[in-house]
């Protein structure tokens, strides 16, 4: 959900084009009493101070007529607007994939080939228990998974697929992740472990969501943004398969491996 400001009005859109999208244009709005309207109306310092309802029984003392019912309509729809930014969870989509690297955008385009091929050399090499545990974490495909029932706390562990015959498949213990819902977005924190990754789910139009974060590193007490530093830049999906367990898919890290698995479970 988004709230969009333009040269035009408000914009107040939920879940994508295909769901409702409400719209205040300066014709709804009014300038405060006492002040001129010249020109366009500046939608960025905006504010409810720059609405002002007129009683419906008085006549407007600068035309003489009653006053038109735009206001109550836009006003009601503004209400909407925030009522529906309060009360639901909601996953950016505004800057996706815009604002990835080129080697990022490289990693999502090979996506589907380096989880196939990844995952064809670890069957082929990794141990009968090892490869029994990645078709089960693999297993299912995305579904679509209300917002609001994929924040807050998890289980997560991280599986490491590498094409190397040694050692293939290396899974780690469960830690401690956390999806919360900022208002701007669905934001996934791995809370414990030498590896933290944190970063932004966004909305593709699809059962998947994008992911888009960057790992911090052992005792580090700041949290590393996308961006800073390509090495620890990460991107990917997140495959939900229900409510109670979904897995992260992480193509091409920078070291270690081929392909990363976050599993995650509750």
């Amino acid at each position: 959900m988004r709230l969009e400001a333009s040269s035009h009005g408000f914009a107040c859109q939920h879940g994508g084009p295909a769901n409702g999208v409400f719209k205040l244009t300066h014709a709804n709005l009014r300038p405060r009493i006492g002040e001129p309207h010249v020109g366009e109306p500046n939608f960025n310092e905006l504010s409810f101070g720059d609405l002002n309802p007129v009683a419906p029984s008085a006549n407007d003392s600068r035309t003489g007529r009653p006053p038109s019912n735009r206001f109550s309509l836009a006003f009601a729809s503004l209400a909407l607007c925030v009522g529906m930014f309060a009360a639901a969870p909601v996953l950016a989509d505004g800057s996706f994939p815009k604002m990835l690297t080129e080697q990022d955008k490289a990693r999502l385009d090979g996506y589907q080939e380096v989880r196939q091929t990844t995952l064809d050399y670890v069957r082929a090499h990794g141990s009968p228990s090892d490869v029994k545990m990645v078709n089960a974490v693999m297993a299912g495909d995305a579904k679509k998974i209300d917002a609001a029932k994929i924040a807050g706390d998890w289980r997560c562990r991280v599986i490491k697929l590498s094409k190397q015959p040694n050692l293939p498949i290396i899974a780690y213990n469960d830690f401690r992740c956390r999806i919360t819902d900022d208002g701007a977005g669905l934001a996934l924190h791995k809370l414990t472990g030498s590896q933290r990754t944190n970063g932004t789910f966004y909305d593709i139009n699809d059962n998947k969501l994008a992911y888009v974060g960057a790992v911090s590193l052992g005792d580090q007490k700041r949290v590393t943004r996308y961006g800073e530093s390509q090495d620890s830049n990460e991107v990917g999906y997140l495959v939900p398969l229900s409510a109670k367990h979904m897995r992260l898919e992480l193509p091409s890290p920078t070291a270690e491996s081929n392909f990363d698995v976050l599993e995650l479970r509750r």
